[in-house]
C-alpha cells in the first residue's frame, strides 16, 4: 500500500484521475471526428448511422468519468472498504442511472436515453472520487494498524 506513504497513494490516485479524464477527452475528439467512418464499417443504412451518430457523438463523454468510477471503486477495495464500492456501483446503477435514463429515453427519446447515461456517470464518477479521497486518509492508515498488529 504505497509503503505505507499516503502520498504515494495520493500520487498513484492523482495520476489515474488525469489519466482517465484524459482519455475521456481523447475519445470524444476522436469519434467526434472520425464517428462517420466508424459507423460506416458497421452499415451504409442511413436509419442505422444515424442512431450510431448519435451514440459516438454522445457516450464518449462517458469514458472519462466512468473510469473514475471504476478508479474510485477499485481503490475503495484495496484499502478494504468493498461495501462502499458496492454502494457507488449501486448508486450509480440503480438510484442515478435507472431513473435518469428511463425519463430521459420518455422526455427525448434515444438521445435522452444516452444523456441519461452520460448524466449518471458523470455523478458517480464524481462521487466515487470524492469518496475515496476521504476514505483513504483513514482507510490507509486504518489498513497501516492493522497490518502492524497482526
Amino acid at each position: 500500500m504505497g509503503n505505507r506513504r499516503i502520498d504515494r497513494v495520493e500520487q498513484g490516485h492523482l495520476f489515474l484521475v488525469k489519466l482517465s479524464l484524459i482519455w475521456g477527452a481523447v475519445s470524444v475528439a476522436l469519434f467526434y471526428a472520425a464517428g462517420r467512418p466508424i459507423a460506416e464499417l458497421f452499415s451504409k443504412d442511413d436509419a442505422v448511422l444515424k442512431f450510431l451518430m448519435i451514440y459516438m457523438v454522445i457516450m464518449p463523454f462517458v469514458f472519462g468519468f466512468r473510469g473514475l468510477n471504476h478508479i474510485g471503486c477499485c481503490l475503495m477495495n484495496a484499502i478494504r472498504y468493498p461495501m462502499h464500492a458496492a454502494m457507488v456501483t449501486f448508486m450509480r446503477f440503480v438510484i442515478f442511472l435507472l431513473p435518469i435514463a428511463i425519463l430521459g429515453a420518455k422526455w427525448y427519446g434515444f438521445k435522452g436515453f444516452l444523456l441519461g447515461i452520460v448524466a449518471a456517470d458523470i455523478v458517480t464518477g464524481i462521487i466515487a472520487t470524492v469518496w475515496v479521497r476521504k476514505l483513504y486518509h483513514k482507510g490507509v492508515s486504518n489498513l497501516f494498524y492493522t497490518e502492524l498488529e497482526s
